[in-house]
């Protein structure tokens, strides 16, 4: 498959739906959709963003590349846009985990997208976001607190090392966080949703926290262990 054929497929079939984006083809032979995307709330259009969606070499596996191209938004990270102009949308691990649940740009525009820029406008009328997450990877952070139900920076990073090893306990067992909980009643949930992710995702995710200064000065022997353990892999 061309390398942005699933990106125009995709951009083709929702064409009809969104009449104010055209798909063209931009520097370096990326396609994109250029033009206006309309923010309507019981039938009132409230607010138009010009924007331009275009896909990175990963897509559908990862989010396209959002710019608003009228400069209504500043380029900013307190208004959660990077340094380029692209939009941050999400922490990276709710993005891969998204992209694993029948991702397809419909779904992206509306979910995401749309959601997204109603911020935008609710920050530049009222002056905040709303549920806004802090940035890098303190808002990883806050993501996995949330998915994990603890604060324990050190039992999150546990259970991204234990998923690498793809051994679920059965339903009967107990649990592998130490609980002293039943599996089925603890973390197999989570453990189900997270392990639709390839190891390469897993153990990205387990780095950046183990690197993370967060876990670095809150457990500094520990860091230093799974650091020389780290590179004595890959090493062999």
């Amino acid at each position: 498959m061309h390398l942005y054929e699933q990106f125009i497929e995709d951009a083709q079939a929702i064409l009809p739906l969104y009449h104010d984006l055209q798909l063209s083809q931009g520097e370096g032979m990326v396609p994109k959709l250029d033009g206006k995307l309309l923010l309507i709330t019981n039938a009132e259009t409230i607010d138009i963003y010009q924007i331009s969606i275009k896909p990175t070499v990963d897509y559908p596996n990862r989010f396209p590349l959002v710019f608003e191209t009228a400069g209504r938004i500043p380029v900013n990270i307190d208004w959660h846009v990077y340094s380029d102009g692209h939009f941050c949308i999400c922490t990276i691990p709710e993005e891969l985990l998204k992209c694993k649940a029948q991702f397809n740009l419909q779904s992206f525009i509306e979910n995401e997208l749309k959601p997204y820029l109603f911020n935008q406008t609710h920050r530049r009328v009222k002056g905040y976001f709303i549920n806004e997450r802090e940035h890098g990877f303190a808002g990883d952070y806050q993501f996995y607190c949330e998915e994990l139900r603890t604060k324990d920076l050190l039992e999150i990073a546990k259970f991204f090392q234990f998923l690498i090893e793809r051994d679920e306990p059965g339903r009967t067992k107990n649990c592998f966080c130490g609980s002293g909980r039943k599996y089925r009643h603890c973390h197999r949930e989570v453990y189900r949703k997270f392990s639709v992710l390839d190891n390469p995702e897993i153990r990205m995710i387990f780095y950046k926290i183990i690197h993370s200064h967060h876990f670095t000065n809150a457990y500094p022997d520990i860091a230093k262990e799974l650091f020389q353990n780290q590179h004595r892999t890959q090493s062999l």
